[in-house]
């Protein structure tokens, strides 16, 4: 028969090592997450998945492969929403003709929106729709509704693409089931500036798929995805692809920088780089303050009594971090200081690292 002692003993072992558990994951020393497409929003390379940063979360990503480079930024204040803007160069096209673009480039905005309608659940995929160049030009035109499902170190995507995404025209479109104007896509929009949306989900479609795979030790994520843009179609491409498969590597040196390296269509290098912020989390790294000593309370009083002593350690603390005393002011009540710095952009920082390396050295 237990004692109450034995018991107690019992109790406590259990409740101590269920506060000791800890996923595997955390002893990784890099984060392995859903990383960007090439548009910026949260995908493989050309097509988008289910997947978002978490709330709060701002992205800026840079992405090159001739003949396209993509800058984008990308913000989700919810969940459950995505929004990202978009700027692309077309570089194996002129802005217009010769006569007045001379060796100008095409240039083109975006807008694209992604909204995820279900979580992921045991048995149930995560579930997201979205816009791809909402109120474009339409050159990079699209809407989807994709699928993504976790199995261990893998992620599943799968599900159907329209406008650029649909170009493989690989399955009947299922919303002409609905209303046949689904049918008909308008792709020009001219200059852009309006909503299409009688041409959204309307059109070509296609099946999307994609796989990634993490490698959480080395902070890896591997991806590989079936192409369905088919970029020589619409002049992205001067070339028809040697391969409609693409496959990349997504390394995570840190929280805050994902690189990327993959090839594209058989032939086409791309290379891309991205920051990313939380807002709820101090996650994009900072210099931080240097250390300051207080002085005793014989060296302040020295210090109150030859102002020279004192301005000369205020001045050169000050240094140290990059800030210039233009002038200050030092009595039985208070400290004035002027203060410079052009190394940051705010003016809360200096402010308050001048006043904690000034109430080291002031007297109480």
């Amino acid at each position: 028969m237990f004692s109450f002692v034995r018991l107690r003993r019992i109790s406590l072992l259990l409740f101590f090592c269920n506060i000791s558990y800890a996923d595997i994951d955390d002893y990784f020393p890099y984060k392995v997450e859903p990383s960007p497409s090439n548009y910026g929003n949260t995908g493989i390379l050309e097509l988008p998945n289910a997947r978002f940063m978490s709330p709060a979360s701002l992205r800026l990503q840079y992405s090159s492969s001739y003949p396209i480079e993509f800058t984008s930024l990308t913000a989700t204040p919810f969940p459950w929403i995505e929004a990202t803007y978009r700027y692309a160069e077309l570089k194996n096209r002129k802005y217009g003709p010769i006569t007045y673009s001379g060796n100008q480039t095409l240039k083109d905005k975006g807008f694209d929106l992604k909204i995820g309608f279900l979580n992921e659940r045991d048995s149930f995929p995560a579930v997201a729709i979205g816009l791809r160049d909402v109120a474009g030009t339409g050159l990079f035109s699209s809407e989807y509704l994709v699928f993504t499902k976790r199995f261990g170190n893998f992620d599943i995507s799968s599900g159907l693409g329209w406008g650029l995404l649909g170009t493989a025209n690989n399955i009947h479109n299922p919303l002409k089931g609905i209303d046949n104007s689904f049918g008909n896509r308008n792709a020009d929009q001219g200059q852009g500036g309006e909503f299409s949306a009688k041409s959204w989900f309307s059109g070509d479609t296609s099946l999307l798929g994609g796989i990634e795979y993490d490698i959480k030790r080395y902070g890896v994520r591997l991806k590989l995805e079936y192409d369905t843009s088919k970029p020589h179609l619409n002049g992205r491409s001067n070339a028809k692809p040697s391969s409609n498969l693409n496959f990349g590597v997504n390394y995570y040196p840190y929280d805050w920088l994902t690189l990327f390296a993959g090839l594209e269509r058989g032939s086409e290098f791309r290379f891309s780089f991205s920051i990313k912020g939380n807002f709820y989390k101090d996650t994009l790294p900072k210099p931080k303050p240097k250390n300051v000593v207080k002085l005793n309370k014989d060296l302040q009083k020295r210090a109150f009594e030859n102002k020279e002593t004192f301005y000369r350690s205020l001045n050169r603390s000050l240094r140290d971090e990059s800030i210039f005393l233009q002038a200050a002011s030092y009595d039985d009540e208070k400290l004035e200081m002027s203060i410079a710095s052009s190394k940051y952009f705010s003016t809360t920082r200096p402010i308050g690292r001048s006043a904690r390396i000034a109430s080291a050295l002031l007297s109480d």
